[in-house]
């Protein structure tokens, strides 16, 4: 397997320090690394764990760095990764739009992280796309949930950051000379409670907070001492200066120490007496806390974010009320005289073999499901009601996603759409797609095939064939999909023998309407069409099947339960072609041969049809059947009903193109009859 991993730079920060960790990781399991950004001083660090490093500069906010799509798709294409995993935004516009660049044959699996909370907007919205979006806490999943809702929740994974239990850990201390050399750079920490606030120096931080905190200590008189220990970047020696004069304020100035940027941040966690963090926005994760906790040093943090999370787990005592300076300073009081000690050891997933199992697990899902075979489909159905063409929508898309591919269904929002979307199947909800007249239809259907990077449509009438013809003839070849007409009735659209052409595969549901197509369109030799009959699903239709004790007790209850009488299921859409009209004939025959027969007919009416069936009725009537005869409707227990008669009937006048109602039941082991076309 091989990873490609973009992202800005390779300087000191969470995110470089993230992937080197993963590239330690995972080639020592045997995975090939290639990192791609604008190079910095970790540079000699990843390629020492085995991982290469490709200098581009992919991560300055900038047009000109749109440039470097073309060479970025170049380079998927010579290093052919597996997976390409993203890491920030800037990188990841780059990586997505070189993808569209490559062949769909030729492109990676894309795994994006949310290492931090992004701005809310379009260009943020990159980091939502892909297929697995790895979330680095609980938090972090919800805001994804919240505020990118086209990302699906089964496509986020939460993969929290971790620590090396071999260097963080309770028993861990700063050697003599460490401590020497540190006591002696800053004597004024020697014999105070010093509490330690990491990270850069930004005004997410909360370092202002430390100033009511310090003298509420201090005039308890606690020698409370803060040790800020991190980098003040170029632009932000403005803030410092005013957080510092926020502390001569607070007469706390001579109780704080800023170390600047330290490597051995470890050391420092050990030897001080708390660590804090008074971020005033949630934090998506918070490393250094991490870290303290696994050292076994107290944490006191604003309990939101990832930080609370972790908190939650290690030690509820640190948890603080967002914000609330004067709360974090009793706890301290409080602490000051008896020191809580974390949960130790790091327990799952904090580790650094539980991050890195769990990128594993995700690269290997994904390039199984994605890579190996997955392609995405998409259906364009004239509506989802239960029975005929629709049933046969959503059967497919449901079974296909059920075996790895992604599948869209397009329809009008009808019954079956809760059905599909609990299979984890996505659905674009159309006025009428059946309507080729219906051309405002056009551009939000290129926009689907787009944004779904769709490799086949399955058209499932004339009219849906011909519109995603239409629509597929307006795309470039690359964004093209393959085009598949899915024939289930005899021809009766205008355009149904043009649809033919249009289809890269044609396929029909049965032999007869195959060979009807092909005579009637007069179609060349050539011309394949494929023949996939109807199937059934075999582990809800088999010959052993029983309904439940409490629908066969309510089915007595409602019809009766006549021994000795031959119970004949007729099921389907009633209408003129389903040749209702011998069955006077039938049930006459048989009661002079003193057959006992009762007949249920289960099926839509539809609107036009209702004069019909009154018509139907006044004949039974007539001839006195009637009472022999039960109009049961639309049931969607269908197969109980056939499990309970004792005979499957079909009197259609023309020849069907095919019955799925009639080969559910013979694979229910039901005896079925009917005219032989």
């Amino acid at each position: 397997m091989k990873i490609m991993h973009l992202l800005p730079s390779l300087s000191s920060g969470g995110v470089e320090q993230v992937v080197l960790e993963l590239c330690e990781g995972l080639c020592r399991a045997g995975v090939e690394n290639v990192v791609v950004s604008a190079g910095g001083s970790m540079v000699p660090a990843i390629e020492a764990c085995g991982a290469r490093h490709i200098t581009r500069p992919i991560g300055k906010k900038s047009l000109w760095t749109l440039l470097q799509v073309g060479k970025t798709a170049r380079l998927i294409r010579e290093e052919k990764p597996d997976v390409l995993h993203l890491h920030s935004r800037v990188p990841a516009w780059v990586g997505h739009l070189a993808c569209r660049r490559l062949p769909k044959a030729e492109r990676p699996v894309i795994v994006s992280s949310f290492h931090g909370f992004h701005s809310v907007n379009a260009y943020s919205a990159i980091m939502a796309k892909g297929n697995r979006v790895i979330a680095v806490s609980r938090c972090m999943r919800e805001h994804i949930l919240e505020n990118y809702p086209q990302t699906r929740e089964e496509d986020i994974t939460v993969i929290p950051n971790s620590v090396d239990s071999s260097r963080f850990h309770p028993l861990y201390s700063p050697t003599d000379d460490w401590k020497q050399k540190w006591y002696s750079d800053y004597p004024e920490l020697a014999g105070k409670f010093t509490l330690c606030l990491p990270g850069r120096i930004t005004r997410l931080k909360g370092a202002p907070h430390l100033g009511p905190i310090l003298r509420h200590l201090r005039e308890r008189g606690i020698p409370a001492h803060a040790v800020i220990v991190g980098e003040t970047k170029k632009g932000k020696e403005a803030y410092r200066s005013e957080v510092q004069a926020g502390f001569e304020k607070e007469g706390v100035a001579d109780c704080v120490t800023w170390t600047g940027h330290r490597r051995d941040l470890a050391d420092i966690l050990c030897v001080c007496d708390v660590t804090l963090s008074l971020t005033l926005q949630p934090e998506s994760f918070g490393k250094t806390t991490l870290e303290a906790l696994a050292l076994g040093r107290p944490v006191a943090g604003y309990e939101h974010g990832g930080v609370g999370e972790q908190l939650e787990q290690f030690l509820p005592d640190g948890m603080v009320p967002s914000g609330d300076a004067q709360a974090m300073a009793e706890r301290l009081e409080k602490w000051y005289s008896k020191m809580p000690v974390p949960h130790t050891p790091v327990p799952a997933p904090y580790r650094r073999e539980d991050m890195i199992e769990a990128h594993l697990q995700v690269y290997r899902e994904l390039c199984q499901k994605y890579s190996a075979a997955t392609m995405n489909i998409l259906h364009i159905s004239p509506r989802l009601r239960p029975g005929g063409v629709n049933q046969l929508a959503a059967d497919l898309a449901c079974g296909l996603q059920a075996v790895g591919y992604r599948n869209t269904v397009i329809s009008p929002p009808n019954e079956l759409v809760g059905r599909i979307t609990a299979a984890s199947v996505q659905h674009h909800s159309s006025h009428n797609i059946a309507v080729f007249t219906y051309f405002s239809e056009l551009k939000r259907l290129k926009r689907i095939i787009r944004s779904t990077q769709a490799d086949v449509i399955l058209a499932y009438t004339t009219p849906a064939i011909n519109l995603a013809w239409t629509a597929c003839r307006t795309l470039s070849e690359d964004e093209r999909p393959a085009l598949i007409g899915i024939y289930t009735t005899y021809p009766k659209h205008p355009g149904w023998a043009a649809s033919l052409e249009h289809c890269d595969a044609p396929v029909a549901i049965s032999k007869h309407l195959r060979d009807e197509l092909t005579q009637r369109a007069d179609l060349d030799a050539e011309k394949n069409i494929w023949v996939i009959p109807y199937g059934v699903n075999e582990e809800l239709c088999f010959p052993a099947y029983q309904p439940e004790a409490d629908w066969v007790e309510q089915w007595e209850r409602t019809h009766g339960k006549e021994n000795g009488t031959l119970s004949v299921c007729l099921a389907g859409a009633i209408t003129p072609l389903h040749g209702l009209e011998d069955l006077p004939a039938i049930l006459t025959r048989t009661n002079e041969l003193k057959v006992p027969v009762h007949v249920y007919i289960a099926g839509d009416v539809a609107r036009a049809n209702r004069r019909y069936i009154d018509k139907l009725k006044q004949l039974f009537r007539r001839r006195g059947i009637d009472k022999q005869v039960t109009w049961l409707g639309h049931r969607p227990d269908l197969r109980n009903i056939l499990s309970i008669c004792d005979v499957a009937l079909s009197l259609a006048k023309v020849p069907a193109c095919h019955d799925r109602t009639l080969l559910e039941a013979l694979s229910l082991g039901k005896p079925l009859a009917g005219y032989d076309h």
